[in-house]
């Protein structure tokens, strides 16, 4: 796709993909907020599942859907593939492919290796120094005399890659999520806003995304998935041996890290969230309801982002002591939360028919 014609902006910062479909929603010619955006992939969630990091067994968590971005496609019948390419001039070639055309290219990639992201994170960070992140999603546009041209969520301008930095970034392996040469290739069609009826879409993402959460069919997801973090996290007893409080240590800094530094708020995106609802709920008298279930997240985001702070701690005595149940309350609080606010959707849809 020609550069001039790809439309990145960046409005309202939430996360990589986030960013993408806001693009390419933009580019389709469909103007949505980036929390619309959010909210109509239905993009709330919450998983857990263990890794190993160094040959070591760890707990990760997200707080978005795993499927956000094949749900708003699947909805505005926007067409893509995906696909593993590790030979540098295949993708090359693939890249080269979408000239004047209405596709692009989005390359997962190991953002450590990428200098221009760690330059942005480095102006506002004395301290910082590079993390590896294998699950990064940049925007490719372009390849020529040895240099990509890619759109990104840490820059409102086209950035320059020169290839072997590519082929290191999309080819990396490390230890969570490794990129290993994944890609989506992504066909934009017109979009007009007319065909469709997205203040029924959003009543109905929003039932949809309620009932997920509450869903009790996979004990990794859900308000099913906070309570076996809670149930798991009991075994985080702080053994006064030097080498369990570095991993424990370890561990807590895991989990921090991917509350507070995964997306823009730092809340596990439940004040992106409630920012969606605060739109939905300017919709009209019919949704102000919403403004209720919006407050309730707002205030769960702030428990949430206080707890990630909270796990960057010394004391990992005291923080292995309150962890369980903190997140026990959490899981209780969100129960309640999503149930209210399935109720409050549910009724919205009725009047609406």
């Amino acid at each position: 796709m020609d550069i001039k014609t790809y439309q990145h902006t960046i409005d309202q910062p939430i996360d990589c993909q986030i960013q993408h479909l806001d693009d390419i929603m933009q580019t389709a010619g469909l103007s949505l907020s980036a929390y619309q955006i959010f909210g109509l992939s239905e993009g709330i969630g919450f998983s857990i599942e263990q890794v190993k990091l160094n040959g070591f067994p760890y707990l990760i968590i997200l707080g978005r859907s795993r499927t956000n971005l094949e749900t708003l496609c699947s909805k505005f019948s926007i067409s893509y593939r995906t696909g593993k390419m590790t030979d540098p001039q295949e993708f090359k070639a693939l890249v080269a492919s979408t000239k004047n055309t209405n596709r692009i290219v989005l390359a997962y990639t190991d953002r450590f290796y990428l200098t221009y992201v760690n330059q942005h994170l480095a102006k506002n960070d004395t301290y910082f120094t590079p993390q590896h992140f294998s699950a990064h999603l940049i925007a490719v546009l372009d390849y020529s005399e040895g240099v990509y041209r890619v759109f990104d969520l840490f820059s409102k301008h086209v950035e320059l890659v020169p290839e072997a930095e590519m082929q290191e970034a999309r080819t990396a392996r490390w230890d969570v999520y490794p990129p290993l040469g994944k890609y989506l290739l992504i066909t934009i069609p017109h979009l007009d806003r007319r065909n469709f009826d997205l203040t029924r879409m959003t009543i109905n993402s929003i039932i949809a995304n309620c009932r997920r959460m509450l869903a009790e069919d996979d004990s990794n997801a859900g308000i099913a998935g906070l309570r076996l973090l809670a149930k798991e996290s009991k075994s985080f007893v702080p053994i006064n041996t030097s080498l369990y409080q570095s991993a424990l240590r370890f561990q807590f800094g895991v989990l921090g890290v991917l509350i507070n530094e995964f997306e823009m708020t730092g809340s596990l995106y439940r004040e992106v969230y409630a920012r969606f609802l605060d739109e939905s709920a300017a919709l009209g008298a019919t949704y102000e309801s919403l403004k209720s279930s919006a407050k309730e997240l707002h205030s769960l985001g702030k428990r949430w982002k206080s707890f990630g702070l909270s796990l960057q701690s010394d004391d990992v005595r005291r923080v292995a002591q309150t962890f369980s149940p903190t997140i026990n309350k959490l899981a209780e609080d969100e129960l309640t939360c999503w149930k209210n606010l399935l109720k409050r959707a549910e009724t919205i849809r009725d009047d609406m028919s």
